[in-house]
């Protein structure tokens, strides 16, 4: 059967009636803190090497280069 890209992890857990409700929630529970999780650290090393070195860079620092990473995503994306 073909289905679109998106609908592959629907497919998968559909035999699951009982669950599958529980089994999506906890997939995407667990994609969204894997893309937060990279986003914080990937903030946390930009801000490192903005700041020359320094183990613990600003707040604003990691603010400024989140919001810059997240910009770039969703221009990159539309």
């Amino acid at each position: 059967m073909c289905r679109a890209h998106g609908d592959c992890l629907f497919g998968v857990l559909s035999p699951y009636k009982e669950v599958a409700t529980f089994l999506i929630a906890l997939c995407i529970v667990g994609v969204s803190l894997c893309f937060i999780t990279s986003s914080d650290l990937g903030s946390y090393v930009d801000g490192i090497l903005a700041a020359n070195g320094m183990r613990s860079p600003s707040l604003a620092q990691k603010i400024f280069w989140a919001l810059t990473a997240g910009a770039v995503a969703i221009h990159s994306s539309s």
